[in-house]
């Protein structure tokens, strides 16, 4: 299993929950800096990719997160709605 996979595996299966880049770089014995500069990419697609987030200093997969995921609807005005991928209806956002 390539390191891409094996972080991702470890935050899908619940596995890693708010955990420290630390704790990940120690985990993965990843001393070095090249080492520890491919595990914090990693982390950042993962994040891009909407897979995990970082709150607190702390990743964990979005799916163990207390967020919604969706996408955000402004208007000029100022206020804004979040729409939810899941579920049904929306959320207000005031200005």
């Amino acid at each position: 299993m390539d390191l891409y996979s094996l972080i991702k595996q470890n935050f899908i299966s619940g596995e890693w929950k708010n955990i420290s880049l630390r704790k990940i770089n120690s985990l993965l014995e990843a001393k070095r800096p090249f080492e520890q500069k491919a595990v914090l990419k990693i982390l950042n697609t993962l994040e891009n990719d909407g897979e995990i987030v970082f709150l607190d200093g702390l990743y964990i997969a979005t799916e163990f997160a207390d967020i919604i995921k969706g996408v955000l609807r402004g208007n000029e005005k100022g206020f804004a709605f979040l729409m939810p991928e899941k579920g049904d209806g929306d959320y207000f956002i005031p200005n």
